[in-house]
């Protein structure tokens, strides 16, 4: 009889073990198994005009600026009654909205550079100096708390973004990913029922340093993490160069970022110029549609990998030329693309 308990007491404990082994295996793999995933687009500008043709293509997901004080009562509440999301950044590294410079000009009185005036290296060294002036971090900090305390009860927010494509920009990387955590922590803290990201270009933004990229989505405010591709921009289109084994390497390499610290990851930022760097509405996009089937096939196949925002829908920003990345109504066969990955999920 001792034997028998005995026994039944060593199946009892293995079957309970079992239970938990499939409990944290569940719990893992729900974590893991990606959320619904979606082709959103940059709608940058907010362009409430914009949303019936965005749904129409399958686009419940855009990403705005929210920069520069705009009122977005009438973006959030249209995008409410189309079941739609749009992520928000709230400051930009760059010179095409308020951010880094006007923070720093503010709490310095040095002038606002431009990169066309200075160049890209003596801009972003100067712009870089926001992330270590207290006093422009807090004149930012004023902002995000305005904005975020105005916006949050929205259900049409899906998340908020520190900035536009946020980089050390020669500063100490200690010090960028402190800035990171504090806005972050922030953000949260004001509204706990949203997420938060970084809105980083991933390694590439990051000095081109894994880690460090790793290090500022590992913060554990931060939900999810980002990155951009852009194989135009990155010299990737060059004689001899394989863009795509580059985009899928980058992919990889995210990929990789986001197994290890258990978080999905949004490609925020792709965009492709149309085929001889033509800006003519109606001209051919061949290698553009090339790059948005493969982002569209490591959606089905990259298992953190959630969702990618194109760039951009019908303008872009006012610093490049106009008809460079844009998607616009007539182009009949990104369309196309992107319309049939919306609607067969």
């Amino acid at each position: 009889m001792k034997k028998e308990k005995i026994f039944y007491f060593l199946i009892a404990c293995s079957l309970f073990c079992a239970a938990i082994s499939f409990f944290n295996l569940f719990k893992k793999s729900n974590r893991q198994v990606k959320e619904s995933t979606f082709v959103g687009a940059n709608l940058w500008n907010g362009d409430i005009n914009e949303l019936d043709a965005l749904q129409a293509i399958g686009v419940n997901n855009i990403r705005v600026k929210a920069t520069d004080g705009e009122d977005l009562d009438p973006l959030l509440a249209e995008l409410e009654k189309r079941n739609m999301q749009a992520v928000l950044f709230l400051t930009n590294a760059w010179e095409w909205s308020t951010g880094y410079e006007q923070y720093h000009n503010r709490a310095t009185g040095e002038p606002v550079l431009l990169p066309a005036e200075v160049g890209y290296p003596y801009y972003m060294e100067h712009a870089g100096r926001f992330l270590s002036n207290p006093e422009a971090v807090a004149l930012f900090d004023e902002y995000v708390t305005t904005v975020v305390n105005k916006y949050k009860h929205y259900r049409s927010i899906y998340a908020w973004q520190i900035a536009n494509e946020p980089r050390a920009f020669g500063q100490d990387p200690n010090v960028f990913v402190a800035f990171i955590d504090h806005e972050a922590k922030l953000i949260k803290k004001l509204d706990p029922n949203h997420k938060v990201t970084t809105g980083s270009e991933g390694i590439w933004g990051c000095n081109e340093d894994s880690v460090l990229c790793r290090r500022i989505h590992e913060i554990p405010e931060i939900d999810y993490m980002t990155c951009h591709i852009w194989p135009y921009n990155w010299g990737w289109l060059k004689e001899g160069i394989d863009w795509k084994a580059n985009v899928k390497a980058y992919i990889q390499w995210h990929e990789d970022i986001a197994t290890r610290i258990d978080k999905p990851f949004i490609i925020e930022e792709f965009g492709f110029p149309r085929d001889n760097g033509s800006l003519e509405p109606g001209t051919p996009t061949t290698q553009r549609d090339e790059m948005y089937r493969l982002i569209f096939e490591s959606l089905q196949t990259v298992p953190h990998l959630i969702g990618a925002n194109f760039w951009c829908w019908k303008q872009d920003p006012p610093q490049e030329p106009q008809g460079l990345n844009s998607v616009l109504p007539t182009d009949t066969t990104t369309l196309n693309i992107i319309r049939h990955h919306n609607l067969q999920k």
